[in-house]
């Protein structure tokens, strides 16, 4: 009976593959977007796990880091509520956990501008950062230079930097660069306290940022010494009271850091970030996305079953006296039924293995021009996509099963032609 089925389904080939292209084009929607979003997200986490460790968690006063982290469960009474001060007394507190293992400062420094000193145009607004950091920090995909820690009066630059002043990392090693307030900041500020202010330090590496808009590191003091001068403050004992440090980097025990989150909201009312809250939100979003644009593929799959159950209906008028002929010798209604229920099916199974084919071919072809443009881009990437063997029958048991469905009305119709009236048929 499975062999009469295909060789039904076969007699018209070209009929056959044009009623199968529907589901393949389905499979294939289908297919890149639920490899692609796989793959996206497992790009992303891997780069997140590169730069922040399961046990590391990022403590910030509010601000920008809240877009990742959001407001939680808090109420009207307890926004009204002030963080506290991120001073050297919450340091101390934080040192003083038993489970805390490390603990690195982190100022941030916006509204300037860098002059490489032999040049006369600037990098304009640069995004720098004050870090207590050694240069084989997982943060730092790439690093140039012989130093391991931040030192005073020097500075790190990012590969951007080296990029705008079309020099290489041995080159600008070295050299002098300069910071001051960009002129738009100048202006957005209206501060007499920052006109004329220049700082200046020495290159001593350069560092890739990844997809991070940072362009330059310094060390914690003259960082201090930058944001207490542009800020009028005596000096950088005084800003750190008043204003505080950005950001700490607190690496804790791995079964420790539910706790010292819970803690530091507790105590401080500080937003904490790990590399677990980056995870989350990004399977969220691409769960969500891939929802969203698996629809567009399920609705060709709509548009290609009616093309199936089209097809079927013409197959049984051309096939009405053959009908009659088996079941005039003896076949049964269910029979017929499960004959042409056959035929539904593989063309189904010729259309998703077709998709299948065609993704995995394009995957393949793709995926070295991919992976170079991610790692222009500032990712780490060796492969992008991954060809998922388990998906891919699945979908192609769903392309069958979608087949099978689109078919149950012309069999059905098949199966109650009454034997006498389709020998008849002409």
């Amino acid at each position: 009976m499975f062999k009469y089925a295909l060789s039904l389904v076969l007699r018209r080939k070209l009929r056959t593959i044009l009623t199968s292209l529907g589901i393949t084009i389905a499979v294939f929607l289908i297919s890149f977007i639920i490899f692609g979003m796989q793959d996206l997200q497992g790009l992303l986490v891997d780069q997140f796990n590169s730069i922040l460790k399961p046990n590391q968690v990022i403590v910030t006063q509010g601000g920008a880091l809240n877009m990742f982290t959001g407001s939680g469960d808090q109420t009207y009474d307890q926004q009204d509520e002030k963080p506290v001060v991120m001073n050297e007394e919450v340091l101390t507190k934080i040192k003083g956990l038993d489970y805390v293992k490390e603990i690195s400062r982190m100022t941030v420094i916006s509204g300037m501008q860098m002059t490489l000193k032999e040049k006369k145009v600037p990098y304009p607004q640069a995004f720098m950062a004050g870090w207590d950091v050694k240069s084989d920090n997982s943060y730092f995909a790439e690093f140039t230079g012989d130093v391991v820690d931040t030192e005073k009066g020097k500075i790190w630059v990012s590969t951007a930097v080296t990029k705008f002043y079309k020099q290489s990392p041995e080159e600008i090693i070295g050299k002098t660069i300069i910071l001051e307030p960009s002129p738009s900041s100048l202006l957005s500020n209206r501060s007499k306290s920052i006109i004329g202010k220049k700082f200046e330090y020495t290159i001593t590496g350069v560092f890739d940022p990844g997809q991070d808009r940072n362009d330059a590191v310094l060390h914690m003091d003259d960082s201090l010494t930058v944001l207490s001068s542009l800020g009028g403050f005596k000096n950088n004992e005084e800003y750190v009271k008043e204003i505080g440090y950005d950001n700490l980097y607190v690496t804790t025990e791995n079964d420790r850091v539910g706790d010292f989150k819970e803690f530091v909201k507790d105590e401080f009312r500080y937003e904490t970030f790990t590399a677990d809250d980056v995870i989350s939100i990004l399977g969220s979003i691409t769960q969500g996305l891939t929802i969203a644009l698996v629809m567009f593929g399920l609705v060709s799959a709509l548009v290609a079953s009616i093309g199936i159950i089209n097809t079927m209906i013409m197959s049984i008028y051309e096939q009405t006296k053959e009908i009659g002929i088996i079941k005039a010798i003896g076949a049964s209604d269910t029979q017929v039924l499960v004959i042409f229920l056959i035929q539904s099916g593989f063309i189904g199974m010729l259309g998703g293995v077709l998709g299948l084919v065609t993704i995995f071919l394009i995957m393949k072809g793709t995926d070295s021009l991919i992976v170079e443009q991610l790692n222009n881009a500032g990712f780490n990437a060796t492969t992008f996509f991954t060809f998922d063997w388990t998906i891919a029958l699945i979908i192609t048991g769903l392309s069958i099963l979608v087949g099978i469905v689109a078919g149950i009305y012309p069999a059905v119709r098949a199966a109650k032609l009454d034997p006498i009236k389709a020998l008849r048929y002409e």
